[in-house]
């Protein structure tokens, strides 16, 4: 699991992420997509609509993925030094904040006055 946040948080550092953050009706063709396609009980899309999108888990899952990240230290996964925990979490943290505050804006903007 924890390969997913930290190749998430290297794309959101690349330019394709600041484009692809500037692009909400990109992320409205996504969630419809995975709706149709990946319709799981336990997964609610919406919040990433309505600007309510939850990357960083609570604290129990906080735990397994860093028991996960531990593991792929221990098994060498990285190349290289491997990333800092705390830091990955923090950007993932950001990027949160960053794509839940872009679809707000975009959603007041949709409004009609």
């Amino acid at each position: 699991m924890f390969r997913h946040w930290y190749d998430l948080s290297k794309l959101a550092d690349h330019q394709i992420g600041a484009e692809a953050l500037a692009d909400i009706p990109l992320l409205e063709r996504v969630v419809r997509h995975k709706e149709a396609f990946f319709a799981y009980n336990n997964v609610g899309y919406d919040g990433c609509l309505d600007g309510s999108l939850v990357l960083v888990p609570p604290g129990g899952l906080m735990d397994t993925l860093h028991a996960d990240y531990k593991g792929m230290v221990e098994q060498q996964m990285f190349t290289g030094k491997p990333p800092v925990f705390g830091e990955v979490v923090e950007r993932i943290r950001t990027l949160q904040g960053l794509i839940n505050a872009a679809v707000i804006e975009h959603n007041k903007k949709a409004q009609p006055v």
